[in-house]
């Protein structure tokens, strides 16, 4: 019982999600684009599965620090 009970924690652990901190710098070097933005509209939406939900968030670009930015960006992440 008590490996049954290891192995199910176990397999919970390997879904998870591991971030590994960036600084600044780290950041600024590994992004092809860094923008001043503001937000102006953010939304939810399905994959095409209807088994993610994402989130779209849509920025108007102020000024762009590195690489050639549009007026607007649209940023997509996993979660609602």
């Amino acid at each position: 019982m008590k490996t049954f009970l290891c192995l199910l924690l176990l397999c919970g652990q390997l879904l998870a999600t591991t971030i590994v901190p960036m600084s600044v710098e780290r950041l600024t070097r590994a992004s092809t684009h860094v923008v001043l933005a503001q937000a102006t509209e953010a939304w939810t939406e399905w994959d095409s599965d209807h088994a993610l939900i994402y989130t779209i968030t849509r920025f108007r670009v102020q000024h762009s620090l590195k690489g050639e930015a549009g007026q607007e960006i649209l940023v997509k992440q996993m979660g609602g």
